[in-house]
């Protein structure tokens, strides 16, 4: 697959402003900066009416994905009131800020659309959004360092897998990359586990420990990378 993080390409179809990026077409005014484009890229890449469902199930149900969609509207609506040189960092959202990432993140993976697809098949289901949401951030970091991605044969279970290989362009060097993060209880609509930290509980050799322990269990699926 192509490391090549995609080009915009401005163009009118029908005397309406779009961007072609690959083979689709998502209309944008060019004269709004790519903070307006990304989470309607976000969306188009979303299963056809998933947000209008999920805005239809009760809250202590619906995915926070939709809410976060739901903010960062919101969040827009203020920056365009505010005209094109206004100030959003008054306005900008812990949520907004993450959706923006995570737009961005989907896009950088956009010319590895296996890879891309999987993802956001993930990304949809409450249970697996943090996973998805973590592995998102590692591959679009690692497409945008100059890194092929490709996939391990999962059906060899001859040994462990880390979730993918990426080969550096340049140097051919080949890592084995494991995306590993720790579940909350209530945290990102994970319902199981223990619940987040605070002031009072938290135990810093206690996380310390969690944390070694991902990285203990990743280093198992290095196979000698």
């Amino acid at each position: 697959m192509s490391r090549t993080i995609p080009a915009w390409i401005f163009t009118a179809r029908n005397g309406k402003d779009v961007v072609a990026i690959a083979d689709a077409e998502y209309p944008l005014d060019p004269s709004r900066p790519p903070v307006f484009f990304l989470p309607k890229y976000l969306e188009a890449r979303l299963p056809v009416g998933w947000i209008e469902a999920q805005e239809q199930i009760p809250l202590t149900e619906r995915h926070p994905l939709a809410d976060w969609l739901k903010e960062c509207r919101r969040f827009l609506a203020s920056l365009e009131d505010r005209g094109p040189l206004g100030e959003y960092k008054d306005i900008l959202t812990t949520t907004a800020a993450a959706v923006l990432l995570l737009a961005y993140d989907i896009y950088s993976l956009d010319r590895n659309r296996n890879l891309q697809d999987s993802l956001v098949e993930r990304l949809i289901v409450r249970q697996l959004f943090q996973g998805a949401h973590h592995e998102a951030s590692v591959a679009a970091t690692m497409m945008r360092a100059d890194f092929d991605i490709e996939f391990e044969d999962e059906s060899d279970s001859s040994r462990k897998h880390p979730e993918f290989i990426a080969t550096h362009h340049a140097s051919k060097t080949r890592i084995a990359v494991e995306a590993k993060s720790i579940h909350r209880k209530g945290i990102m609509g994970f319902d199981d586990g223990n619940p987040p930290p605070t002031v009072e509980t938290a135990n810093a050799h206690k996380i310390a420990a969690q944390v070694c322990g991902q990285v203990e269990k990743a280093l198992q699926k290095a196979n000698d990378l």
